[in-house]
């Protein structure tokens, strides 16, 4: 922060103390958890997650008791990389830090594509707060038609 007070009126900085709290997929669920806790209603709609490096247990637990799948996100990556879908515990590799969430197994489709819609906005100060939604977003589209992951037994010999 001392590096904010001795900037002069002319000078600009493109960083933003704290930024990794909402970039970082492990920091950015602890704050979205802060937020469900208080505000349940309107900060439902991230799926159940945790963050392996602390909830394993947890996890595990989680996964015995359901049939469901689980995407597996190493914390600090993009553009998919490390993401594998796992059904049983046991099939969970940890190369990197990583948070685990429910998969959503019926997600809203578009013409049978997966899809999301990504809005921009210009952070131009926080206190007071100026936000600029930019007039243009961006809808990302699958190229190949949404296929459910297959569900499997985990007994020896079983495909």
């Amino acid at each position: 922060m001392e590096v904010y007070y001795r900037l002069k009126a002319y000078q600009k900085i493109n960083f933003i103390y704290g930024i990794e709290q909402i970039c970082r997929k492990n920091l950015l669920w602890k704050n979205i958890e802060i937020f469900q806790r208080r505000f349940p209603l309107e900060f439902g709609f991230s799926p159940k997650t945790w963050i392996l490096s602390t909830e394993l247990k947890a996890l595990k637990q989680e996964m015995y008791k359901t049939n469901g799948f689980y995407i597996i996100k190493p914390e600090n990556q993009c553009q998919g990389v490390g993401i594998n879908i796992v059904q049983n515990f046991e099939d969970i590799l940890l190369k990197h830090p990583c948070i685990a969430q429910q998969y959503i197994e019926n997600p809203y489709l578009i013409d049978g594509l997966k899809w999301d819609l990504r809005l921009y906005v210009l952070l131009c100060g926080s206190d007071p707060l100026r936000i600029f939604l930019y007039k243009e977003g961006m809808a990302r589209f699958a190229t190949l038609p949404y296929q459910p992951p297959h569900r499997f037994d985990s007994y020896a010999g079983s495909t």
